[in-house]
């Protein structure tokens, strides 16, 4: 019996598994937890839990910690997990194999697509079968663009036995594989993958005969199609999803039993035959094989070399095309920013260590690593040599190719074997016929026994020879068809490649400039709100705002710039570059000039990141100023002002949704109760921050640049 824990901080995202979980049948023992200390509290104390629904992100403790936890108090063994999450997409499989878990489900998931997965998955969980009398040795390539599928097929075909996978997430990728591993003689194939589909994938399997060697089993939702495609394709059997244990045991055991028969029937004709027959036997059958090989003279395209780049290219594209409205964010070019704003990290974590367990910032830096990894090996590509990277791009994306050089690789293998049997024999003949020289009567039967022995050993070395020879010919075709293909192409790529780097370079150098934007922001927005960062600040006489501009000016005024070495220099550049461009923008609203020119003074004045204008006309605030302001610092009591009809057209001037709030100061020449009231009700102004001022006859500098700061 399952017995069920679901820990999500989202009660919606619970109440949506558990309705789905009853839909199929499992709705009977479900309890629920809403972060991850909860959900282990009760694992604890209830035993018989033994499967839980686990989402990553969680406040108090995530499901990260709880994997570790489940480990570390060693209840993991005894619980199935089942990962249900936003972030499966983004962990990689590799890591996901790490961690271990029973299976994984994406969020947002459809009710059909949950079900799908689910039934088998909870079916494999629930059902105790194991196969412990037979053990399968079958090379099994598992194909399904879902990574929960593969886990369950996995899963279940561990069960009666199969102990050696690979696995692949498209057609594209099956073909890779299969050709880097020719002993896998059975594959579990999905229909609808991308890039290419399960029908498209047993085209090319029989097109290149590996379909002769290589059994397979197709895997669909769609009864129609996947019965279609048994009926009419070179397929053993098929499986409809959702599926159970029983029903793969009803159709795969046939399939594996068939694979010992036949190997039962080989030991024992190994048995029967003597090892000279046995050598004309392997012999004939690898002399057949090369036979086919000398219809291909030619290797055909499975991509065509612009799609083949493309294809390898998606993998930054892909990252660019999920958030493509940072390539027009601000930015922070990265080259430049590096070392000093992972500096900057590292000295406000010993600062305040709680800012290292920040979710936001910790994503954030996940991400800027991210995409600096994946900058790096866009740039070692950019370096490597046109023939290097024509064969990682464009060869190593078309099948037949690969299938060619497998080929030419077990031919040259096969020489070799040959070649040193040859050498056995005639070195076995030499002996034999000196042997026969020495027998004096040759009506003995000890000399006809001799020369029965020399013509055995004669024939199997003409024959090894004869095989020698059709390799070395076919060795020949193979790299005149390699070489021939290779020269075809190469120019064109080289062209389109060097088009297609130039353009996604540019984009992802635009892509990382904005996640540098978006970290330093980030980073310093939590900085803060952090009590020993500003104390640090307070002490250190720091004056202007949190940026890493005014960290950097702080570390730079005791450094005599024309006595510092060339690592303080370079730092020297960053700070100029960071005043160009780290400008904040605010504008100042009001009806008396004198009060906006102070006011400009004085922010202008004290943090040079600041870009201050000053407007004594509302219509020309919103008709002159083209870019959204950071800060809009107005005064109440301007004279045919409604301060709620300017935001509004503010707002829609600048194209800023209705419920989205904008950084506003307002400014009071004395207190007003009433009006501050008003302001606050009309949500205008928040009680929470106090985002307004009232300004005596002189307004005192430090408190203004104290509101801007703690505002901006």
């Amino acid at each position: 019996m399952i017995n069920i824990l679901i820990v999500d901080d989202s009660s919606t995202m619970r109440k949506l598994i558990k309705k789905s979980l009853e839909s199929i049948g499992y709705g009977k023992n479900i309890q629920e937890a809403s972060n991850g200390l909860e959900g282990l509290k009760l694992i604890e104390k209830d035993e018989s839990i033994n499967c839980v629904f686990l989402d990553i992100n969680m406040p108090i403790m995530s499901g990260f910690e709880m994997l570790h936890q489940l480990k570390e108090k060693e209840i993991y063994d005894r619980v199935d997990v089942i990962l249900a999450s936003t972030e499966i997409l983004t962990l990689g499989e590799s890591y996901i194999d790490e961690l271990n878990v029973t299976g994984v489900i994406p969020k947002p998931f459809k009710k059909n697509e949950f079900d799908l997965t689910l039934i088998p998955l909870l079916d494999m969980i629930d059902n105790k079968y194991k196969n412990d009398d037979i053990s399968f040795d079958n090379e099994i390539l598992i194909v399904d663009d879902s990574i929960s599928m593969r886990k369950i097929v996995k899963r279940q075909l561990q069960k009666l036995g199969c102990k050696n996978f690979y696995e692949a997430e498209n057609g594209r990728k099956a073909l890779e594989v299969v050709a880097e591993n020719m002993d896998i003689n059975l594959m579990f194939v999905d229909i609808n993958m991308p890039l290419m589909n399960g029908n498209d994938l047993i085209l090319q399997l029989d097109k290149t005969h590996l379909l002769d060697t290589i059994k397979v089993v197709m895997i669909s939702n769609n009864e129609k199609e996947l019965k279609s495609i048994v009926d009419s394709a070179n397929v053993l059997a098929g499986i409809l999803k959702p599926f159970k244990q029983e029903d793969l045991n009803t159709i795969v055991l046939p399939i594996l039993n068939s694979f010992n028969k036949d190997k039962v029937s080989e030991d024992k004709s190994c048995e029967l035959n003597s090892t000279c027959e046995l050598i004309f036997e392997e012999a004939n059958l690898d002399i057949e094989e090369l036979d086919e090989l000398e219809d291909i003279k030619e290797i055909k395209l499975d991509y065509s070399v612009e799609d083949s780049i493309e294809i390898y290219l998606q993998k930054y594209k892909g990252v660019i095309n999920k958030n493509p409205k940072l390539l027009n964010a601000k930015k922070l070019e990265f080259s430049k920013m590096k070392r000093f704003v992972f500096t900057a990290y590292n000295h406000l974590i010993e600062m305040d260590v709680s800012l290292k367990s920040n979710k936001v910032l910790n994503e954030a830096l996940r991400q800027l690593r991210k995409i600096e990894e994946l900058y790096k090996e866009l740039i070692f590509d950019k370096q490597a040599s046109i023939e290097v990277i024509y064969k990682k791009m464009f060869l190593k994306q078309q099948s037949l190719y690969l299938y060619f050089n497998k080929k030419f690789e077990n031919l040259g293998e096969n020489i070799d074997e040959e070649s040193k049997k040859a050498k056995a024999l005639y070195s076995e003949l030499k002996r034999v016929k000196k042997e026969i020289e020495k027998i004096e009567n040759k009506g003995s039967i000890e000399y006809l026994k001799q020369i029965k022995i020399f013509k055995e050993l004669n024939s199997n070395y003409a024959n090894t020879l004869h095989k020698i020879t059709f390799s070395k010919n076919d060795i020949k075709d193979i790299i005149e068809a390699i070489k021939k293909f290779k020269e075809q192409h190469i120019s064109l790529f080289e062209t389109i490649y060097m088009d297609k780097l130039k353009i996604i370079e540019a984009e992802f150098i635009k892509f990382l400039d904005a996640h540098c934007y978006l970290f330093d922001y980030i980073l310093w927005d939590r900085a803060k709100n952090s009590i020993s960062v500003r104390n640090f600040f307070s002490k250190s006489e720091i004056v202007g705002n949190y940026s890493s501009q005014t960290f950097l000016e702080h570390y730079l005024r005791s450094i005599d710039k024309s006595k510092t070495d060339q690592m303080n220099l370079r730092l020297f550049d960053l700070l100029d570059y960071l005043r160009k461009t780290d400008n904040r923008k605010i504008a100042i609203l009001g009806d008396n000039n004198s009060d906006i020119v102070e006011m400009r003074n004085l922010i202008s004045t004290m943090d040079r990141s600041y870009k201050a204008q000053g407007f004594a006309n509302f219509t020309k605030l919103i008709d002159g100023v083209t870019i959204q302001q950071d800060l809009l610092i107005i005064d109440y009591q301007m004279k045919n002002f409604k301060l709620y009809e300017f935001l509004k057209e503010y707002k829609r001037v600048h194209k800023i949704k209705k419920d989205e709030k904008i950084k506003v100061l307002i400014i009071f020449n004395k207190y007003n109760k009433e009006a501050i009231i008003q302001a606050i009700e009309s949500g205008i102004l928040d009680a929470s921050i106090k985002n307004y001022l009232i300004k005596p006859k002189h307004l005192h500098k430090l408190m203004l640049m104290n509101k801007v700061n703690s505002l901006v």
